[in-house]
């Protein structure tokens, strides 16, 4: 079907988007010492993990139904919120006590704008898409793009008061509420929502 030819094309794009910059946050994240700047890039591992799981479900497998494919596949994204925030939180938490200079600089501020831009450009690519056989699969997606467009810009914040400040407690602490916005997405995506079967746009 045409709609299923169009899905497959935005969702390789915004996978091969969300490669490129996780890549960078990561190698940001590793050099800074940043923990919202890493928390940043495991949300971004899950616009590769989901738009991959997305791409993979729109095929059929052993004649298991594309509706059940779709439902584990939006299944699969949102349990990964859940666990790649508590490792957040962990690893916040013991720095709150003594928290570790961040580096950061021309480059890490590069790298969280292209992210926030990033974010936007996919959201706004599952948002212009004809969605009607393929809510599964969209929805939680589009949610993923939304939340850590916040996230990113929450970095961004955090940069900027780190280095004007240098208090860098700021860093777990933000980190901690990027990853309760996380949680709040996973909780976005499984709350029902009324026109799920109306053909419209979020």
């Amino acid at each position: 079907m045409e709609d299923h030819a169009e899905h497959k094309r935005v969702f390789l794009k915004i996978l091969k988007i969300n490669l490129f910059v996780f890549i960078a946050e990561l190698a940001t994240a590793l050099y800074s010492g940043s923990l919202t700047m890493f928390s940043d890039s495991l949300h971004l591992f899950t616009h590769i993990f989901a738009p991959f799981v997305a791409y993979i479900s729109e095929f059929q497998f052993l004649n298991i139904p594309a509706e059940k494919i779709k439902k584990v596949a939006s299944l699969m994204n949102i349990l990964l919120f859940f666990l790649l925030a508590a490792i957040i939180v962990r690893e916040a938490w013991g720095r709150l006590s003594d928290p570790p200079d961040i580096t950061i600089g021309l480059f890490f501020m590069t790298v969280a704008f292209a992210g926030l831009a990033a974010n936007i450009y996919n959201a706004k690519l599952l948002h212009e898409i004809s969605w009607r056989y393929c809510v599964q699969n969209i929805k939680p997606l589009f949610w993923h793009m939304v939340f850590d467009a916040g996230g990113s810009i929450i970095v961004i914040i955090g940069a900027i008061t780190m280095y004007f400040s240098k208090i860098y407690i700021v860093d777990p602490v933000l980190s901690i509420f990027l990853a309760g916005l996380m949680v709040l997405a996973a909780i976005k995506m499984l709350i029902p929502k009324s026109s799920i079967h109306h053909e419209s746009h979020f």
